[in-house]
């Protein structure tokens, strides 16, 4: 059975773009209703109407059961979107009330407030309550507007890592389940290690978005729903995920880095593009001498009456294809073949 791969976003966040639908089966947008009524820009507004008619955009959250048990690592994601909503809260308070960031700039306040955390989240209080503090203490030491400002980003920091967070723990649900596989399109701002480690789980994901075509604003999204609808696409796309879970689990146990996770990706493109030329070279020139002779053999079996070898020597322009496929499945690097056809049709900008 395959699987849909799915990305998890929120539209506060990350909105669905076409590098996302050219990889994911669905988009699952958190509180897709509420976040569907707040966009008040036309063009944004109908494409997400047109990717929620086509089955693309989908909510994160309809039929989930309630009252399911979380799994440790669900539970984990949930504890800290929660400690990172409520750090949100705060400092949104400290904006409209300036001695509440006074009253939370001394340590103890700080550690009273990360000993509450204590009870929903499993964190290094240790280390929470120095950087809580730090932070605090930061903010407090700016006046007037910058004050202020420092204060906005540090919310919405805090927002987004919430966000974030919700995104993961509804991906470690989704994976859990034996139809899907789910990363989330949401990445943690500068507070990650406030909370939690980074995950290295989404890696592979995060490096192939990076590398997939950028369609110009231009193209239609009719365009990338039917070319990632074709045949050929569709089978391209299946061996291309399963080469991005095969390197997911390779880099579980191994220190693999970026850099070198996108050399190897490169070096596949390479591989695979220089293989493709020389045999569509070959092929070319053989169907070159064939056109040649083809057009004086069918004249002359047409008016000898031979329809049969008039209609056998056209179809010898079907081994093209043939030959083509031939030399793709036997391709070094076929494994990326989606992302240099995709690149060819939207091109690498």
């Amino acid at each position: 059975m395959k699987k849909k791969f799915i990305g998890v976003t929120h539209l506060d966040v990350h909105f669905p773009t076409k590098q996302d639908v050219l990889l994911f089966d669905h988009i699952a947008v958190g509180s897709l209703s509420k976040t569907r009524a707040d966009i008040h820009d036309l063009e944004a507004a109908a494409a997400i109407d047109y990717l929620t008619q086509e089955g693309v955009v989908i909510d994160a959250f309809q039929n989930a059961g309630l009252d399911a048990e979380l799994g440790p690592l669900e539970q984990q994601y949930t504890d800290h979107a929660s400690v990172n909503a409520i750090l949100s809260v705060i400092l949104s308070n400290a904006s409209k009330e300036p001695r509440l960031l006074e009253q939370m700039s001394s340590r103890q306040s700080v550690q009273d407030l990360v000993n509450s955390f204590a009870a929903i989240a499993q964190i290094n209080r240790q280390q929470v309550s120095e950087s809580v503090y730090m932070l605090f203490k930061k903010l407090h030491g700016r006046l007037g507007g910058a004050q202020s400002t420092d204060l906005e980003t540090h919310q919405r920091d805090f927002h987004s890592a919430f966000l974030c967070s919700v995104a993961r723990a509804k991906s470690v649900s989704l994976s859990g389940k034996p139809e899907f596989d789910a990363v989330p399109l949401i990445h943690y701002p500068h507070h990650d290690d406030l909370l939690m480690p980074s995950a290295r789980e989404n890696v592979v994901a995060n490096v192939v978005i990076k590398n997939m075509p950028t369609p110009s604003p231009d193209t239609p999204w009719e365009a990338v729903m039917d070319f990632r609808g074709h045949p050929d696409t569709q089978r391209r796309l299946f061996d291309f995920r399963y080469w991005m879970g095969k390197v997911a689990k390779e880099l579980a146990v191994d220190t693999t880095s970026v850099s070198e996770l996108e050399q190897e990706l490169d070096y596949l493109t390479h591989e695979y593009t220089e293989h493709m030329k020389l045999a569509k070279l070959k092929i070319e020139s053989t169907t070159a001498e064939t056109l040649i002779t083809l057009i004086a053999e069918v004249a002359e079996d047409v008016i000898k009456l031979k329809f049969k070898d008039a209609v056998k020597a056209v179809f010898s322009l079907r081994h093209r294809k043939i030959a083509l496929l031939e030399a793709e499945r036997q391709a070094p690097g076929r494994e990326i073949a989606y992302l240099v056809e995709a690149a060819r049709v939207f091109g690498n900008s």
